[in-house]
């Protein structure tokens, strides 16, 4: 079938870009973990008088805020990471209905979804290499997750 290989294509690009959000997330994870380190690091060495209460207070602040930083996009990312399964999921089911639909169409029918869906597809030899999707399938599928 015709759209099996941009059924891939689509679900590769957008695994792409949930890889590369969990990667993100993983880093901001590091980070609020670092933080609350040092944060525990400086209660301790206040604790054991090596440090002075301005300076801690000083401290904090600086950590609370950059905690503050890092748990927003945190949010934010997981929010984003949520967008992407939609949308796998959404692509997948309307490649499987336009599956359907051009099943016993005719070949002007099959042409036509290819159109709807697509500015270009870029083939090397029989299989599909590349594609650019055209409006409103490239923001659907791509500008919100860049």
């Amino acid at each position: 079938m015709p759209f099996y290989p941009v059924l891939r294509l689509i679900v590769q690009e957008l695994y792409k870009r949930e890889v590369l959000l969990l990667k993100k997330q993983e880093f901001q994870n590091k980070r609020v973990k670092k933080l609350l380190g040092k944060r525990q690091l400086l209660l301790v060495a206040y604790l054991d008088k090596a440090f002075p209460l301005d300076l801690l207070k000083e401290e904090q602040n600086k950590i609370a805020d950059a905690l503050l930083t890092a748990e927003t996009r945190l949010e934010e990312l997981t929010a984003t990471n949520d967008e992407v399964e939609e949308t796998i999921y959404l692509a997948i089911s309307m490649l499987l209905i336009a599956m359907k639909l051009t099943k016993k169409g005719s070949p002007k029918t099959k042409r036509m979804f290819n159109q709807a869906l697509f500015k270009k597809i870029y083939l090397n030899g029989k299989k599909a290499s590349n594609h650019e999707f055209a409006e409103p399938f490239d923001v659907i599928f791509f500008s919100k997750f860049k």
